[in-house]
């Protein structure tokens, strides 16, 4: 990875514990970032959907009604984020104090989540309907990155990187 000029950032963003410093983190990320490739992801996409939705009105003033289009498209499916990620996106669009998690998201306490978490996470990989899908990423993706200097950024268990070799 390192190799083909690949940069890799990893923001673990609890499922159900998002914070406005984990956002924070994230926007950190992509404007140290600005003006290259970004590649961003997490293992359903849901997380980092609304990460980039936000990115998009609160960065890059885009109206509600495109910058969260990547929600209604995640998976071929639409995803209606949760009460947690529904009062987490409000709230930073008001402004208002962020989302606090019953347990602080320390670094320590989002590797004990991961570590719980991660079996289940990765499942979404496994799904028959999937395969295809994955197998047109696996043919497509190294001749993308290759010789190309790429930051990927992953708000999720971060299946993708450890599962290329790129040449």
């Amino acid at each position: 990875m390192l190799a083909l000029g690949m940069g890799y950032e990893h923001i673990p963003v609890p499922f159900g514990a998002p914070t406005r410093e984990l956002l924070d983190a994230f926007f950190a990320v992509m404007h140290k970032h600005d003006g290259r490739r970004r590649w961003v992801h997490c293992a359903a996409n849901l997380r980092v959907s609304a990460f980039i939705g936000l990115w998009r009105m609160l960065e890059e003033g885009w109206p509600r009604e495109r910058a969260f289009d990547i929600l209604r498209s995640v998976a071929n499916e639409r995803w209606a984020p949760d009460a947690t990620w529904q009062r987490f996106i409000d709230m930073q669009l008001e402004g208002a104090a962020p989302v606090v998690p019953q347990r602080a998201a320390s670094v320590d306490a989002m590797a004990d989540y991961y570590a719980q978490r991660a079996a289940i996470y990765e499942r979404v990989y496994l799904k028959p309907e999937r395969q295809e899908d994955l197998r047109a990423i696996d043919a497509w993706l190294p001749a993308q990155f290759s010789g190309r200097r790429v930051l990927e950024l992953s708000c999720g268990t971060c299946w993708w990187t450890p599962s290329y070799t790129l040449s």
